[in-house]
């Protein structure tokens, strides 16, 4: 449970997402001063970011590595980092993140800014970055979570496979076990007895 003093500092969190979110939609100068407000408040309060402050702040980062100013897009994708930077020192400090919704939250918006800008012409950069940033990221983890998801995506992000990344960050109730073959041969000729019956 909260206490006051995490009260404050959540609702003050919460108050500078809501005055600069609808400030992305400004001038240049503008749009740069509210997404680093954004970002500097959620690495600022990291630990006490929750999944949905989290969200707000990855979404920011994710539009504007959206924008047509190549600035912005800069600072969003600087951005996005950073704060798994700041999120994973949190969730080291306090517990093994591997299942920490913070930790995977920040993870899927950066492997959606990867994947939306797997085509753009700026992707080698982006590529480049990317695999500074998560060897930097892993050489800053625990060393007892070697098989921990967040290391995976970590590691597939650095080698620029993003949809093995993304295959892994895929919430539980969407994933699909894989039929095996009998399974598969068994519907196959239950379709076929089903065709020859009708």
């Amino acid at each position: 449970m909260l206490d006051d003093k995490d009260k404050d500092e959540a609702s003050s969190l919460s108050d500078v997402f809501k005055t600069n979110v609808p400030l992305l939609d400004g001038p240049i100068a503008v749009r740069l001063r509210a997404l680093t407000t954004i970002v500097d408040a959620a690495c600022r309060r990291a630990d006490a970011l929750d999944g949905r402050r989290a969200r707000d702040a990855c979404r920011a980062c994710v539009r504007g590595c959206r924008d047509a100013c190549e600035g912005i897009v800069h600072l969003a994708r600087r951005g996005l980092f950073r704060i798994l930077h700041r999120v994973l020192e949190v969730s080291n400090d306090r517990f093994n993140g591997d299942d920490d919704e913070v930790t995977m939250t920040t993870l899927r918006a950066i492997v959606f800014a990867c994947v939306e800008n797997a085509s753009a012409e700026s992707e080698d950069a982006f590529r480049a970055q990317t695999t500074r940033e998560c060897e930097r990221a892993l050489a800053c983890m625990n060393d007892d979570d070697d098989e921990s998801r967040t290391r995976y995506v970590l590691k597939s992000l650095a080698r620029g496979c993003y949809v093995d990344a993304a295959r892994v960050l895929r919430p539980d109730e969407m994933r699909v076990k894989p039929r095996r073959r009998d399974e598969r041969a068994r519907a196959l000729r239950k379709r076929e007895e089903d065709i020859e019956k009708a």
